[in-house]
């Protein structure tokens, strides 16, 4: 406006009523001796405008106040900045809050200076306990000790892509993400942002394929797959340490009978009792495993003579003496067993189970119900006990 036209007018005439009732206070602050500082907004021209403005009180020579000096700046430009990064920030603060992640930001000491919702909706602990305090002092020890190389490796300027288990509400969860260094253009390094989700029900679902893929469906034991594993691994151990170990190789007797008579429903319960019965009986260094049909393996490491292997046999035989009571029958369960020993582990693994099997054979011509056993030192059948009743 004409600056002329405002002299000798007060503040309240040239400002208006509206804007006066903003700055009132302050010019009365003023005038009460205090040098004041305040921001304040007015629309001009329909245009919003924001001013910083300073008023100083004016002294006589006794100290009275007699005015004061009002100095106002347009901040308009610097506001509408701020304006815009606060509606930034607030929207990735939506995102972030919204993400079922935990995003979170550290400095160079390890404190929290950012951390979303999800923080607080995963521990239970509300964001600004957060903020402020060393990682360590917020997470329990456990979920501080496997998160702290990660941290350090990033505060060290490398990023780390990794799992870690942390426990959440008492339940152990497996979180998958990344450990990003925050650079300054100096290279130096300014803090770590941190990125983990939720990969707990990928990995029970990897675990559950994992271990269809490895185990029989109707007995869970191990099946071909994971024995040949297991074989191989004890034949290649036992060849460079100098382990004994031997190789069962299991057949039901008259099994077809029992599938004519009892129906497949009667032949699983039967498969079932015989793995049930063979986990109870044998060791936990032994692998007890299914291969097809009715042949059940059973591998026995960790063995010093061949005296071992015809004790655990006989707890085998002596295991299936009592009948399966399937719906309103009692049905016999006999086995034949062959049993190759390996006390030298001299024989690769298909031979050792090709012995097996000839030992099998020979139990089942002897009668059945009984076992064989070949160490393949002599290459010659040691008979079992005689055929037990069936």
């Amino acid at each position: 406006g004409d600056r002329k036209a405002m002299l000798g007018r007060t503040m309240r005439e040239v400002r208006g009523e509206m804007v006066y009732a903003d700055i009132g206070p302050h010019v009365k602050q003023a005038l009460a001796g205090e040098l004041t500082n305040f921001e304040s907004y007015a629309v001009v021209q329909g245009r919003p405008y924001f001013y910083q403005s300073t008023y100083v009180p004016e002294r006589d020579a006794d100290g009275c106040v007699i005015g004061l000096f009002a100095m106002t700046f347009d901040i308009t430009g610097r506001k509408n900045a701020e304006l815009r990064q606060a509606a930034d920030e607030d929207r990735l603060r939506t995102i972030t809050d919204n993400v079922p992640a935990l995003i979170s930001y550290f400095d160079q000491r390890g404190i929290y200076r950012f951390c979303n919702q999800t923080h607080e909706d995963w521990f239970g602990l509300p964001v600004h306990e957060w903020l402020g305090h060393d990682y360590q002092q917020v997470l329990s020890t456990a979920n501080a000790d496997a998160q702290t190389q990660h941290i350090h490796k990033a505060l060290s300027g490398v990023r780390v892509d990794t799992e870690v288990t942390l426990d959440i509400q008492g339940q152990p969860r497996t979180l998958s993400g990344s450990y990003i260094p925050h650079l300054a253009p100096d290279g130096r390094v300014l803090g770590v942002y941190k990125l983990l989700h939720d990969i707990s029900h990928l990995k029970a679902a990897q675990d559950e394929l994992h271990h269809l893929a490895r185990h029989d469906a109707l007995t869970g034991l191990a099946n071909r797959r994971a024995f040949q594993e297991a074989l191989a691994n004890t034949v290649q151990r036992n060849r460079r340490l100098g382990g004994r170990h031997a190789l069962m190789f299991i057949d039901i007797d008259h099994f077809k009978a029992i599938n004519d008579q009892h129906g497949h429903a009667g032949g699983d319960a039967v498969l079932q009792l015989l793995a049930q019965r063979l986990q109870a009986v044998t060791r936990d260094t032994d692998t007890v495993a299914r291969l097809a049909g009715d042949e059940f393996v059973v591998l026995l490491d960790g063995l010093q003579k061949a005296e071992e292997v015809h004790f655990i046999t006989r707890k085998i035989l002596s295991a299936m003496e009592q009948p399966l009571a399937f719906e309103s029958a009692l049905i016999p369960i006999g086995l034949s067993i062959g049993i190759a020993f390996d006390g030298e582990a001299s024989l690769p693994p298909e031979a050792l189970l090709g012995e097996a099997d000839r030992a099998m054979y020979e139990a089942k011509s002897a009668g059945r119900n009984t076992y064989r056993l070949i160490d393949v030192k002599l290459s010659a059948a040691t008979p079992g006990p005689a055929r037990l009743a069936v």
